[in-house]
């Protein structure tokens, strides 16, 4: 039997240390994901997994405690990767209580097929004799409650449930759920979870304080969750000092309705108990609570709400809405708080007050919300998209900020001919039109997203084209030759433009590229196009030079002729 433990923590430097080594004697392996600590636990857990086989650390960004979808998604990538036979959730002030491995291993085999393990807590209570001189919490708190009112319990997962579809742990790691409903639960015999969660003053004063405001920013906490750390916090809110008959008093009726007797009984030794890295198990109140504060305020400066669906984040253009694990704009806005700006500043100068644009292909409007800005009042910004998600985010981000001048249409815009019908959900068909049955105004500019999708829409906005004349910016293909013969054919000159995907200095103060860690092409590359019958200074630009002509070969020509700039 192969059993790998995975914890969630966040400041224990004072436990965490103790925690890994009695566990991981017990466990095949150890996992512990770090929710940015702001003490020494991330250091501590460095050490010990460069030290112990089989301890791996990992990260969890964010100040809100979505422990819940850590845990989840962690069990099924151990359930996916097929080296273990059962997973144990455990929190950092969890230790495994029975007498050996074999004893484990032997409660676990006994529970039935189709049923999750089930531990059971037994609270250690913190003395006021405790002997204080012992770095080791495990062994300093001997006492445990006689009585746990509530019978909280822990599960034992077997990984053929984290392989079924809609599994999930549940809040706290207290059940296990799947499409089918609530997996049972078989109580293991002669296991128990050696629960710490009061420990020293200082801990439970910051432990409280901090864990209820991460629940109070969690967009889907749960009504009554993790009620004992808010009545907590509001105690300390208003007097942050503990004495040590206090603290035994805290400790006795944690998660519970009243105080229960305490029993002697010492934590079953699984290693030495010898820790190696009390130095840095010190709990500064004082500075868990700034560190936390100061994270929080820089969050909420950039993404002031997020689900794991989508998010509201500050940008360049204004409080944007955006959605998560959607496209390369949306991760503009929620890492840097802009998508492509050099783009955005130059077709902002290709509008004025009182003009119009047309962007077809609009996503969710990082183009359109300048724009909306740039035109002004009197001015109109037709923003044509198919996408249903992505439209209501456009029409969201309009509203947001204020811009009645951002008139949004969900539409598939082509050339007329009759093709395959889009869905923008099941049996929900998105009308078909062309840009010149629209009956627009005269427009100045016209945006195109790249693809046959923007050769289609080019062939249905002719007579528009025709009597506009309007600035053309199309995204680029790889295969460019068919959009540059096209827009020549329109009368059109076409030149190369180049943008950076990430810039260092974007509104967020965001310096990792993750366009660079995904290996994705650091530029994001368009056309320019003007009517040759417009005037425009050509030595600003680079011109295409014809329909075999490259981006790569353009960016080359482009870089030699800054290069010559240079030495000049």
């Amino acid at each position: 039997m192969r059993i790998v433990g995975i914890a969630v923590v966040k400041n224990e430097a004072d436990i965490i240390e103790a925690f890994v080594r009695h566990n991981r004697a017990l466990l095949d392996a150890l996992l512990v994901v770090d929710n940015e600590s702001s003490d020494a636990t991330r250091v501590i857990l460095k050490h010990l997994a460069e030290e112990l086989p089989g301890v791996g650390v990992g990260d969890r960004p964010g100040v809100d405690h979505q422990q819940q979808a850590t845990m989840t998604e962690a069990a099924q990538r151990f359930a996916a990767a097929g080296a273990f036979d059962v997973i144990i959730p455990l929190d950092g002030d969890e230790l495994i209580w029975c007498q050996d491995r074999a004893a484990l291993e032997r409660a676990i085999a006994a529970v039935p097929a189709g049923n999750v393990g089930v531990l059971r807590w037994i609270t250690y209570v913190p003395r006021p004799t405790d002997d204080l001189s012992e770095p080791n919490l495990a062994r300093r708190i001997t006492h445990y409650r006689s009585d746990e009112q509530e019978r909280w319990h822990k599960v034992v997962i077997p990984v053929s449930l984290a392989r079924q579809p809609g599994f999930a742990i549940g809040m706290g790691n207290h059940r296990v759920v799947t499409a089918a409903g609530e997996v049972p639960g078989v109580e293991l015999q002669r296991v128990r979870l050696a629960h710490f969660p009061v420990r020293s003053p200082e801990q439970v004063i910051s432990k409280a304080l901090l864990g209820s405001w991460a629940i109070y920013q969690k967009h889907n906490r749960l009504r009554g969750e993790c009620r004992h750390w808010h009545e907590l916090a509001a105690r300390f809110e208003k007097a942050p000092l503990l004495s040590r008959e206090e603290l035994e008093e805290i400790g006795a009726r944690y998660a519970a309705d009243a105080p229960s007797a305490l029993v002697l009984g010492p934590l079953p030794a699984h290693e030495s108990g010898l820790l190696r890295y009390p130095k840095l198990a010190e709990v500064n109140p004082l500075q868990r609570v700034a560190a936390y504060a100061g994270a929080s305020i820089r969050a909420r400066s950039n993404l002031f709400w997020q689900s794991p669906d989508a998010g509201l984040a500050r940008t360049d253009g204004g409080v944007m809405a955006f959605s998560k694990n959607a496209g390369e704009a949306d991760l503009g806005l929620e890492l840097y708080g802009v998508h492509q700006g050099s783009e955005v500043g130059l077709l902002e100068k290709l509008v004025g007050p009182g003009q119009n644009a047309l962007l077809l292909g609009a996503g969710i409007g990082t183009l359109a919300i300048p724009l909306a800005r740039a035109v002004g009042p009197s001015g109109r910004v037709f923003a044509v998209e198919s996408d249903r998600r992505a439209f209501h985010l456009l029409c969201g981000n309009a509203a947001l900020n204020g811009l009645g001048n951002v008139v949004a249409r969900q539409l598939r815009l082509g050339d007329g001919e009759v093709g395959e019908p889009e869905e923008a959900a099941p049996g929900e068909e998105v009308p078909a039109a062309t840009v010149d049955s629209l009956g627009l105004p005269p427009v100045k500019l016209l945006v195109v997203e790249g693809g046959p999708f923007a050769r289609a829409a080019l062939r249905g906005a002719r007579s528009l084209v025709a009597r506009d004349r309007p600035t053309l910016f199309v995204r680029a293909e790889d295969d460019a030759k068919p959009m540059v013969l096209q827009l020549r054919s329109m009368g059109y000159r076409p030149f190369w433009n180049f943008c950076p995907r990430f810039v260092a200095d974007n509104v967020h103060e965001n310096q990792r590229n993750v366009f660079a860690e995904q290996c994705v092409n650091p530029l994001a590359v368009g056309f320019v196009a003007v009517h040759r019958g417009m005037r425009i200074d050509a030595n600003a630009l680079l011109e295409v030079r014809g329909p075999d002509d490259t981006w790569r070969e353009a960016l080359a020509r482009a870089t030699g002729r800054q290069r010559l700039a240079g030495a000049a």
